[in-house]
């Protein structure tokens, strides 16, 4: 997805608590949400407001055994997918490099920051919208 992304694009990005998710007027195909453990709360609040015919698939890096037990709420088509975090690639790796065309992806951890240009694709070359949430940390 993002790692075939065009240098130059304009991302938008908001820091936590800055204001809650609201789906836009025309719902995207699905939602593609990547983070980590703290990006839980932002992720539980996406899926109350995600539409319940609305895919979304969720890639989370995983720290510790216990990780996935915290609680993301319920989404009818929400697949959840943990990752255990081996290096700093892991959590991009797992995504698949499919057609994500209309789908919105939020990207919520700096585990994916080899993944994303934060001066990158708005749309990219795979068709995502891509939203950096929380991108903190020394990114280029």
């Amino acid at each position: 997805m993002a790692r075939r992304g065009l240098q130059g694009a304009i991302i938008e990005a908001v820091s936590p608590g800055s204001r809650p998710y609201s789906v836009p007027d025309r719902p995207p195909a699905g939602y593609l949400l990547v983070g980590d453990s703290a990006s839980v709360p932002a992720i539980r609040g996406m899926l109350a407001a995600i539409p319940a015919d609305v895919p979304v698939e969720a890639y989370l890096e995983q720290h510790h055994e216990d990780d996935p037990l915290l609680p993301l709420g319920d989404h009818p088509r929400a697949t959840i997918h943990w990752v255990a975090r081996e290096n700093v690639e892991s959590l991009s790796w797992a995504i698949p490099d499919r057609d994500w065309s209309d789908w919105f992806a939020w990207v919520g951890t700096v585990a994916v920051a080899p993944l994303v240009d934060p001066r990158g694709p708005a749309r990219g070359a795979a068709g995502a919208t891509v939203f950096l949430g929380l991108l903190i940390g020394n990114a280029p």
